[in-house]
Parts: structure tokens; sequence; C-alpha cells
């Protein structure tokens, strides 16, 4: 399966948005907007601007309806949550994320602690949404918080896409940069696609108001 995500040029994201130039460039120096979204390609006028479509417009959006009751520095860090010093006690904030209190304590349980960061609580929540999306076991949510315990170690931003699929009557997955192309073989169903990047926003409005644990 080809999975690279439909871009949008420069000039066609100005039109579409209604934004300038100048705000467009202003925002990426604020850091509202990722670099590597901007993405140079061959066209038949030189090199061009693109960007990923969907996820471009759906930020200038954000930013659009938000930039009114929220500082520059306050809209930079809903875009941008990472911070290795935020750490939550998982049980105080299950109410707030949404995320039921089963899969709370499986996963104190399996990865020994109480205490998470943003990153390890984003693919915890993550399996709330699995759930009921898709026919999740027991034993299919201990291999994915395993999983998650395995990716978070080395997980220094959010701009990636997880990718489920079944092989035979296993549930696998993929976690990959949000501009890689991905292919399975034929012996593998496709099953669904999550965008972290959109997830760790929506995680983060939820987590603003929340004390640090």
């Amino acid at each position: 399966m080809d999975n690279q995500e439909d871009l949008i040029s420069k000039k066609d994201l100005l039109m579409e948005t209604g934004i300038s130039y100048g705000q467009l460039y202003r925002w990426k120096r604020q850091g509202l907007i990722p670099d590597d979204w901007f993405m140079k390609q061959s066209s038949f006028t030189g090199q061009e601007t693109f960007f990923p479509r969907r996820r471009m417009i759906e930020r200038i959006r954000t930013i659009l309806a938000k930039k009114d009751t929220h500082s520059l520095d306050g809209l930079a860090e809903l875009f941008s949550p990472i911070s290795a010093n935020r750490i939550y006690l998982l049980l105080d904030i299950i109410e707030v994320i949404d995320v039921k209190p089963d899969i709370a304590n499986l996963s104190i349980q399996l990865w020994g602690k109480h205490r998470f960061t943003f990153q390890e609580i984003l693919l915890i929540e993550l399996l709330d949404k699995m759930k009921q999306d898709i026919v999740f076991t027991e034993e299919d949510s201990k291999e994915w918080l395993m999983t998650a315990k395995q990716w978070a170690q080395n997980l220094t931003g959010t701009d990636m896409q997880v990718v489920i699929y079944r092989r035979g009557s296993v549930l696998q997955y993929i976690m990959m940069d949000n501009n890689s192309k991905y292919y399975l073989d034929h012996y593998c169903q496709f099953i669904q696609k999550y965008d972290l990047s959109e997830r760790s926003k929506d995680l983060s409005e939820k987590l603003q108001n929340v004390m640090e644990g």
C-alpha cells in the first residue's frame, strides 16, 4: 500500500486559507508550523514548496481560530507539547484524557510505574481510541502497550503515524514519519492509521490545565 500523503502547493495553500506569504513564514519562524512540512519539489517552473495538505490546512485553521485567545508562546506549546520535565500521574488524569481505568491500570502494571511523560500518555491514550475502532482482545492490548513502551523510549517528536495491519490472526504495528510511504505484502490486511501529530494537539489541549505530577 502506497501511503504518500496528498500535497498542496504554496500558491494553492495561500489561496485556500486566505493567509499571506508573510503570515506563513512568520508562523514557521515562531514554531507554529514544523520546518519539515515545507517540502521543496521540482515543478515545471523549477523548485516549488509543497505541504502535507490535510495537516497544513488543519494547522492553519487552528491557528486562525485560536490566535486571538492564545499567546504565540501558548500556541507554540500547544503544537510542540514535548517536554522532558512534564510528568503526569496517570490515574489523576484519566478522566481528563478519556482513558478507561482498565487501560490505565494495565499500563501501570506492564510499564511498572505510575508517572508518565507526555509521549507515553499519547501512546496509552491511543489504545483507548483503537479499542473504539477495532476489536481488541486483552492480549492485543498487552502487545500494543509493550510495543508502545519500547517506542516511547526513542520518541522525540509527534509528527508520526501509527499503522495497524493484520497478518493472519495477529495485529501488527508500524510507526513512521508522516511523510513516509509504506507497502504491505499481500498476506497483510490494512486495518487503521492514526496521526500522532493531530492526536498530540488534542491531548495537549486536554492537559493544559492539569497540574504536573
